[in-house]
């Protein structure tokens, strides 16, 4: 396999899966017509490098990428091609527990039109990845990945390092975590950019939502589905001046406080409320007139 480019220039769909004793991947990146790509439960790989990318230019037309139950991964190194994954549309990993990156996760360059998603589960060590950032934004990060999903992870929120490397990011689904703690940390702040929110089945533990939440200044909705650990909003909600949509399903303690007297006008801002799929409509001119009345 290792001249497949030459032999199968035309082939589109490749499905790795199962193969204990293999221990190098082959030069996949240089099949020129390559577009979705599967690697799954491959045991005795332990390292991602330039064997893989095979020279420049590495996975020109590649969309889709799945890497799965790769237990003995532990490094990825992407420096071995300046232009690489240049169509990539959807990223996922899962259940590569010992997984970092060493340089930015597969993504288009960010002068494309590709927006790329990329989705981490059960692989906590892929969101600790950090690396040290050289020249504008874009040569060391994954600045094209607009959609970030993130499931089943364990370490808190304040160690996703990965976070400070998707300075474009605007769509973060966070389900089933079990630590949203953020701290004084500025790792908010790195993803200001952030327009949509979503909190899902984030049921273990989690009792609050960090205090910067007040950071997204750019976030426009925001859901919070089946978290009954969690209360209530932290008080820098008033922060989030673009918010125009709040949903709030099956957390009953947060829809007691969103709807308590109190809290209101701390929410007055929002124009759209829904609680547990009943919708309040919160005009700005109520806000207004309190605020002169006070």
């Amino acid at each position: 396999m290792m001249s497949i480019a030459t032999y199968l220039p035309r082939l589109t769909y490749v499905d790795l899966r199962d193969l204990p004793s293999c221990n190098v991947l082959p030069p996949l990146g240089q099949l020129p017509n390559l577009a979705i790509l599967n690697i799954v439960g491959m045991d005795n790989i332990k390292k991602i490098d330039g064997s893989f990318y095979g020279g420049e230019r590495a996975f020109p037309r590649l969309g889709f990428f799945h890497l799965s139950n790769m237990k003995l991964l532990e490094e990825w190194n992407a420096s071995y091609s300046s232009v690489a994954f240049p169509e990539l549309c959807e990223f996922n990993i899962n259940n590569c527990p010992l997984l970092r990156f060493k340089s930015c996760l597969p993504c288009p360059l960010p002068q494309t039109e590709v927006a790329s998603v990329a989705s981490i589960e059960s692989s906590d060590q892929v969101l600790l990845s950090s690396w040290e950032n050289r020249g504008p934004v874009g040569a060391s990060s994954s600045a094209a990945i607009a959609q970030l999903d993130v499931k089943c992870c364990e370490v808190p929120l304040h160690q996703w390092n990965l976070l400070r490397h998707v300075p474009c990011l605007k769509q973060l689904t966070i389900i089933d975590c079990s630590d949203l703690t953020c701290g004084s940390t500025d790792l908010l702040q790195c993803i200001s950019s952030l327009e949509y929110l979503t909190l899902k089945d984030c049921k273990n533990g989690i009792v609050a939502l960090p205090e910067r939440l007040g950071d997204l200044t750019s976030l426009k909705e925001f859901k919070v589905q089946n978290c009954t650990g969690i209360k209530s909003l932290p008080e820098s909600i008033r922060q989030l001046t673009c918010l125009q949509r709040l949903q709030i399903n099956h957390c009953p303690g947060l829809v007691q406080w969103c709807k308590s007297e109190e809290n209101k006008m701390k929410l007055a801002l929002i124009k759209e409320i829904i609680l547990d799929d009943k919708r309040f409509l919160v005009i700005r001119r109520r806000y207004e007139t309190w605020r002169d009345q006070n």
